[in-house]
């Protein structure tokens, strides 16, 4: 059975758009294909983990905080984790003349995880400003 890969760029975008969560997901599903499904369950945990450091991080983060620093280091330490546990594998799937995963799904992997990472930090925040407001930075209130 010929089950498609994502590369390591296809996660990296994925994280990129969505989160840790979407592009750990799709090392999940990767694991799952190469049969590691120890290691399948890890990305997954690593992949909840890491998107909730990065509401933490983002909801107490000082007004001028550099998103976009911070984001291109989390994708960047997932493409390293990503080429460092299967990379070879990926290169060896294409070289059999496996199947590439599509485009389309990394990218709606994306869009789904962003969705879900709005969600989620709205709810904390929102939960936050309710029950706990002196835990919150002051820009939060001007």
């Amino acid at each position: 059975m010929n089950q498609p890969l994502n590369s390591s760029l296809q996660i990296t975008g994925a994280s990129l758009i969505g989160g840790p969560l979407a592009g750990f997901y799709l090392l999940h599903k990767n694991f799952k294909v190469l049969g590691q499904l120890s290691s399948a369950k890890l990305s997954l945990y690593l992949g909840f983990i890491c998107t909730f450091l990065v509401v933490l991080v983002v909801t107490f983060a000082p007004e001028n905080f550099n998103g976009i620093v911070f984001a291109g280091i989390y994708c960047g330490l997932i493409r390293m984790y990503a080429e460092k546990t299967q990379g070879e594998y990926y290169s060896k799937h294409i070289e059999n003349e496996g199947v590439k995963a599509s485009q389309w799904q990394w990218f709606l992997t994306g869009i789904v995880s962003m969705l879900i990472f709005f969600i989620v930090a709205f709810v904390v925040v929102f939960l936050l400003m309710s029950f706990a407001p002196d835990i919150l930075p002051e820009h939060w209130y001007e």
